[in-house]
Protein backbone atom coordinates (compact mmCIF):
# COMPACT_ATOMS: atom_id res chain seq x y z
CA UNK A 1 0.00 0.00 0.00
CA UNK A 2 3.10 2.36 1.15
CA UNK A 3 4.83 1.41 -2.33
CA UNK A 4 1.42 2.29 -4.32
CA UNK A 5 0.86 5.96 -2.09
CA UNK A 6 4.74 6.86 -2.90
CA UNK A 7 4.68 5.39 -6.70
CA UNK A 8 1.82 7.63 -6.90
CA UNK A 9 2.77 10.93 -5.63
CA UNK A 10 5.69 10.65 -7.41
CA UNK A 11 3.59 10.62 -10.54
CA UNK A 12 1.61 13.03 -9.69
CA UNK A 13 4.52 15.71 -8.55
CA UNK A 14 5.99 14.98 -12.58
CA UNK A 15 2.67 15.36 -13.97
CA UNK A 16 1.62 18.47 -12.37
CA UNK A 17 5.25 20.06 -12.97
CA UNK A 18 4.89 18.97 -16.72
CA UNK A 19 1.22 19.25 -17.16
CA UNK A 20 1.64 23.22 -15.58
CA UNK A 21 4.88 24.14 -18.30
CA UNK A 22 3.13 22.67 -21.29
CA UNK A 23 -0.04 24.01 -20.25
CA UNK A 24 0.48 27.43 -18.74
CA UNK A 25 2.09 28.39 -21.66
CA UNK A 26 -0.78 28.32 -24.32
CA UNK A 27 -3.67 28.20 -22.24
CA UNK A 28 -5.99 29.12 -25.34
CA UNK A 29 -5.51 25.73 -26.63
CA UNK A 30 -7.53 24.09 -23.77
CA UNK A 31 -10.82 23.25 -24.00
CA UNK A 32 -12.00 25.26 -21.02
CA UNK A 33 -10.24 28.81 -21.46
CA UNK A 34 -11.29 29.65 -18.17
CA UNK A 35 -9.93 27.54 -16.32
CA UNK A 36 -6.13 28.15 -14.19
CA UNK A 37 -2.94 26.71 -15.34
CA UNK A 38 -2.98 24.46 -12.08
CA UNK A 39 -6.91 23.24 -12.24
CA UNK A 40 -6.17 22.36 -15.77
CA UNK A 41 -3.10 20.20 -14.66
CA UNK A 42 -4.97 18.48 -11.63
CA UNK A 43 -7.52 17.59 -14.37
CA UNK A 44 -4.97 15.89 -16.97
CA UNK A 45 -3.62 14.30 -13.59
CA UNK A 46 -7.10 12.75 -12.56
CA UNK A 47 -7.07 11.21 -16.23
CA UNK A 48 -4.06 9.48 -16.26
CA UNK A 49 -4.17 8.37 -12.93
CA UNK A 50 -7.23 6.89 -13.99
CA UNK A 51 -5.90 5.84 -17.00
CA UNK A 52 -3.06 3.73 -15.26
CA UNK A 53 -6.24 2.24 -13.27
CA UNK A 54 -8.09 1.42 -15.89
CA UNK A 55 -5.37 -0.56 -18.22
CA UNK A 56 -3.43 -2.69 -15.74
CA UNK A 57 -4.31 -6.19 -15.87
CA UNK A 58 -6.19 -7.83 -13.46
CA UNK A 59 -4.78 -10.80 -11.72
CA UNK A 60 -4.96 -14.47 -14.02
CA UNK A 61 -7.04 -15.48 -11.09
CA UNK A 62 -10.11 -12.34 -11.09
CA UNK A 63 -13.27 -13.80 -12.01
CA UNK A 64 -14.93 -13.80 -15.19
CA UNK A 65 -17.26 -11.18 -14.60
CA UNK A 66 -14.53 -9.03 -13.52
CA UNK A 67 -12.14 -9.38 -16.24
CA UNK A 68 -15.30 -8.43 -18.48
CA UNK A 69 -15.68 -5.34 -16.69
CA UNK A 70 -12.25 -4.24 -16.45
CA UNK A 71 -12.34 -5.07 -20.34
CA UNK A 72 -15.09 -2.66 -20.90
CA UNK A 73 -13.78 0.06 -18.70
CA UNK A 74 -10.16 0.23 -20.28
CA UNK A 75 -11.92 0.21 -23.74
CA UNK A 76 -14.06 3.24 -22.64
CA UNK A 77 -10.58 4.97 -21.04
CA UNK A 78 -9.04 4.55 -23.92
CA UNK A 79 -11.83 5.66 -26.12
CA UNK A 80 -12.01 9.15 -24.21
CA UNK A 81 -8.27 9.86 -23.57
CA UNK A 82 -7.12 9.32 -27.27
CA UNK A 83 -9.96 12.04 -27.92
CA UNK A 84 -8.14 14.56 -25.30
CA UNK A 85 -6.74 17.16 -25.76
CA UNK A 86 -2.86 17.84 -26.78
CA UNK A 87 -1.64 18.32 -23.42
CA UNK A 88 -3.01 15.31 -22.82
CA UNK A 89 -1.05 13.58 -25.04
CA UNK A 90 1.94 15.06 -24.07
CA UNK A 91 1.69 14.10 -20.49
CA UNK A 92 1.23 11.02 -21.32
CA UNK A 93 4.59 10.43 -23.08
CA UNK A 94 6.07 12.23 -19.50
CA UNK A 95 4.06 9.49 -17.85
CA UNK A 96 5.51 6.62 -20.32
CA UNK A 97 9.04 7.64 -19.04
CA UNK A 98 8.03 7.19 -15.46
CA UNK A 99 6.46 3.67 -16.21
CA UNK A 100 9.21 2.23 -18.02
CA UNK A 101 9.13 -0.73 -14.88
CA UNK A 102 5.73 -1.35 -15.68
CA UNK A 103 3.72 -4.35 -17.19
CA UNK A 104 3.70 -3.69 -21.18
CA UNK A 105 0.19 -3.63 -21.20
CA UNK A 106 0.43 -0.80 -19.31
CA UNK A 107 3.19 0.78 -21.71
CA UNK A 108 1.24 0.03 -24.30
CA UNK A 109 -2.24 1.77 -23.94
CA UNK A 110 -0.21 4.71 -22.14
CA UNK A 111 1.44 4.89 -25.61
CA UNK A 112 -1.57 4.61 -27.88
CA UNK A 113 -3.27 7.74 -25.69
CA UNK A 114 -0.03 9.73 -26.56
CA UNK A 115 -0.25 9.01 -30.06
CA UNK A 116 -3.46 10.08 -30.92
CA UNK A 117 -3.55 13.18 -28.69
CA UNK A 118 -0.26 14.33 -29.72
CA UNK A 119 0.96 12.21 -32.60
CA UNK A 120 3.66 14.54 -33.92
CA UNK A 121 5.80 14.40 -30.62
CA UNK A 122 4.88 10.73 -30.60
CA UNK A 123 6.01 9.90 -33.84
CA UNK A 124 9.93 9.44 -33.04
CA UNK A 125 9.20 7.09 -30.69
CA UNK A 126 6.83 4.92 -32.60
CA UNK A 127 9.47 5.07 -35.21
CA UNK A 128 12.42 4.17 -32.61
CA UNK A 129 9.84 0.98 -31.25
CA UNK A 130 9.60 -0.39 -34.60
CA UNK A 131 12.74 -0.15 -35.89
CA UNK A 132 15.06 -1.09 -32.76
CA UNK A 133 15.14 -4.71 -31.08
CA UNK A 134 14.85 -4.60 -27.38
CA UNK A 135 11.67 -3.37 -26.16
CA UNK A 136 8.75 -5.24 -25.39
CA UNK A 137 7.58 -7.10 -28.10
CA UNK A 138 4.04 -5.89 -27.39
CA UNK A 139 4.82 -2.25 -26.88
CA UNK A 140 6.58 -2.53 -30.47
CA UNK A 141 3.72 -4.39 -31.93
CA UNK A 142 1.55 -1.75 -30.74
CA UNK A 143 3.70 1.22 -32.33
CA UNK A 144 3.32 -0.04 -35.69
CA UNK A 145 -0.32 -0.07 -35.36
CA UNK A 146 -0.42 3.20 -34.22
CA UNK A 147 1.92 4.19 -36.76
CA UNK A 148 -1.01 3.05 -39.42
CA UNK A 149 -3.18 4.91 -37.49
CA UNK A 150 -2.25 8.16 -36.31
CA UNK A 151 0.64 8.95 -38.77
CA UNK A 152 -0.16 7.56 -42.12
CA UNK A 153 2.58 9.20 -43.75
CA UNK A 154 5.18 8.03 -41.87
CA UNK A 155 3.85 4.68 -41.57
CA UNK A 156 4.05 4.48 -45.20
CA UNK A 157 7.74 5.85 -45.31
CA UNK A 158 8.89 3.59 -42.69
CA UNK A 159 6.61 0.42 -42.96
CA UNK A 160 6.60 0.16 -46.71
CA UNK A 161 10.72 -0.50 -47.14
CA UNK A 162 10.31 -3.25 -44.72
CA UNK A 163 7.42 -4.59 -46.49
CA UNK A 164 9.11 -4.42 -49.82
CA UNK A 165 12.07 -6.26 -48.28
CA UNK A 166 14.78 -3.41 -48.24
CA UNK A 167 15.59 -3.47 -44.80
CA UNK A 168 17.67 -5.95 -43.46
CA UNK A 169 19.34 -7.04 -40.07
CA UNK A 170 17.08 -6.10 -38.02
CA UNK A 171 14.43 -7.90 -35.61
CA UNK A 172 10.91 -6.37 -36.95
CA UNK A 173 7.19 -6.85 -35.26
CA UNK A 174 5.59 -9.36 -37.01
CA UNK A 175 5.11 -8.49 -40.99
CA UNK A 176 1.57 -9.46 -40.34
CA UNK A 177 1.22 -6.56 -38.20
CA UNK A 178 3.04 -3.92 -40.24
CA UNK A 179 1.19 -4.58 -43.33
CA UNK A 180 -2.06 -4.18 -41.23
CA UNK A 181 -0.40 -1.09 -39.99
CA UNK A 182 0.53 -0.35 -43.68
CA UNK A 183 -2.55 -1.06 -45.14
CA UNK A 184 -4.67 1.10 -42.48
CA UNK A 185 -2.20 4.33 -43.51
CA UNK A 186 -2.28 3.52 -47.19
CA UNK A 187 -6.45 3.70 -47.07
CA UNK A 188 -6.22 7.13 -45.43
CA UNK A 189 -4.23 8.13 -47.75
CA UNK A 190 -5.74 6.73 -51.06
CA UNK A 191 -2.42 4.94 -51.87
CA UNK A 192 -2.79 2.37 -54.43
CA UNK A 193 -2.28 -1.06 -51.85
CA UNK A 194 -2.27 -3.27 -54.93
CA UNK A 195 1.38 -3.40 -56.04
CA UNK A 196 2.63 -4.59 -52.75
CA UNK A 197 -0.60 -6.56 -51.48
CA UNK A 198 0.43 -8.58 -55.06
CA UNK A 199 3.99 -9.00 -54.42
CA UNK A 200 3.61 -10.06 -50.85
CA UNK A 201 0.57 -12.36 -51.59
CA UNK A 202 2.64 -14.40 -53.87
CA UNK A 203 5.65 -14.72 -52.37
CA UNK A 204 6.21 -18.29 -51.53
CA UNK A 205 9.34 -17.12 -49.58
CA UNK A 206 6.94 -14.75 -47.14
CA UNK A 207 5.75 -15.93 -43.54
CA UNK A 208 2.38 -17.80 -44.67
CA UNK A 209 0.45 -15.38 -42.04
CA UNK A 210 1.62 -12.09 -44.16
CA UNK A 211 0.81 -13.83 -47.10
CA UNK A 212 -2.75 -14.85 -46.04
CA UNK A 213 -3.49 -11.35 -44.50
CA UNK A 214 -2.42 -10.05 -48.11
CA UNK A 215 -4.50 -12.46 -49.86
CA UNK A 216 -7.74 -11.58 -48.20
CA UNK A 217 -6.79 -7.84 -48.52
CA UNK A 218 -7.51 -8.06 -52.47
CA UNK A 219 -10.46 -9.03 -51.84
CA UNK A 220 -11.29 -5.25 -50.68
CA UNK A 221 -11.24 -3.82 -54.41
CA UNK A 222 -11.10 -4.97 -58.02
CA UNK A 223 -8.06 -4.37 -59.95
CA UNK A 224 -6.97 -6.23 -62.97
CA UNK A 225 -3.70 -7.11 -61.30
CA UNK A 226 -4.99 -8.42 -58.01
CA UNK A 227 -7.33 -10.90 -59.47
CA UNK A 228 -4.54 -12.34 -61.84
CA UNK A 229 -2.32 -12.44 -58.38
CA UNK A 230 -5.62 -14.55 -56.95
CA UNK A 231 -5.98 -16.60 -60.12
CA UNK A 232 -2.25 -17.54 -59.56
CA UNK A 233 -2.81 -18.52 -56.01
CA UNK A 234 -5.75 -20.65 -56.45
CA UNK A 235 -3.78 -23.01 -58.67
CA UNK A 236 -0.41 -22.98 -56.48
CA UNK A 237 0.58 -26.30 -55.94
CA UNK A 238 3.19 -25.79 -52.62
CA UNK A 239 0.29 -27.92 -50.47
CA UNK A 240 -1.42 -24.93 -48.62
CA UNK A 241 -4.73 -25.34 -48.89
CA UNK A 242 -5.66 -22.40 -47.02
CA UNK A 243 -3.73 -19.67 -49.24
CA UNK A 244 -6.05 -21.13 -52.58
CA UNK A 245 -9.41 -20.84 -49.91
CA UNK A 246 -8.43 -17.34 -49.20
CA UNK A 247 -7.63 -16.47 -52.67
CA UNK A 248 -11.03 -18.27 -54.08
CA UNK A 249 -13.09 -16.14 -51.32
CA UNK A 250 -11.37 -12.85 -52.27
CA UNK A 251 -11.89 -13.69 -55.95
CA UNK A 252 -15.18 -13.87 -55.50
CA UNK A 253 -15.00 -10.20 -53.87
CA UNK A 254 -13.99 -8.35 -56.88
CA UNK A 255 -15.50 -10.53 -59.88
CA UNK A 256 -18.92 -10.39 -61.73
CA UNK A 257 -20.67 -13.25 -60.53
CA UNK A 258 -20.68 -15.46 -64.17
CA UNK A 259 -16.85 -14.23 -65.01
CA UNK A 260 -16.10 -16.08 -61.12
CA UNK A 261 -17.71 -18.71 -61.67
CA UNK A 262 -16.27 -19.23 -65.39
CA UNK A 263 -12.69 -19.04 -63.89
CA UNK A 264 -13.58 -21.80 -60.81
CA UNK A 265 -14.69 -23.76 -63.28
CA UNK A 266 -11.73 -23.75 -65.53
CA UNK A 267 -9.58 -24.40 -62.75
CA UNK A 268 -11.77 -26.88 -61.38
CA UNK A 269 -11.12 -29.12 -64.65
CA UNK A 270 -7.44 -29.02 -64.12
CA UNK A 271 -7.27 -29.35 -60.54
CA UNK A 272 -5.75 -32.85 -59.18
CA UNK A 273 -6.01 -32.81 -55.88
CA UNK A 274 -8.65 -34.59 -54.34
CA UNK A 275 -9.11 -32.10 -51.66
CA UNK A 276 -9.15 -28.99 -53.55
CA UNK A 277 -11.71 -30.37 -55.47
CA UNK A 278 -14.43 -30.77 -53.07
CA UNK A 279 -13.86 -27.45 -52.12
CA UNK A 280 -14.43 -26.09 -55.68
CA UNK A 281 -17.55 -28.09 -56.42
CA UNK A 282 -18.80 -26.67 -53.31
CA UNK A 283 -18.17 -23.10 -54.14
CA UNK A 284 -19.83 -23.66 -57.38
CA UNK A 285 -22.69 -25.03 -55.95
CA UNK A 286 -23.10 -22.75 -53.35
CA UNK A 287 -22.68 -19.88 -55.97
CA UNK A 288 -22.50 -20.83 -59.70
CA UNK A 289 -26.39 -22.22 -59.72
Amino acid sequence: MESNRWQAGRFSAAASLFCFLSIGCHPESESSPGATPSAKAGSIERDLLDLVAAVTPLPASAPAVDQSDWHIRRQETLERLRAASHAHGLAALALLEEKQGSEPEVRADILDVAAHAAPEETRDLLVKLVGEYGPAPLLRRRAAELLGDTLPETALEVLGPILRGEVHGRTLPPEETLLEAWNRAATQLGHDRIPLLCAIATDLHREQAVRYLATRLLGEFPSPQGSAALEQLIVESNGDHLIRRYAAQSLQKTLAKDEFCARIRAVLEKETDINFQIFLRDVLDRNCR
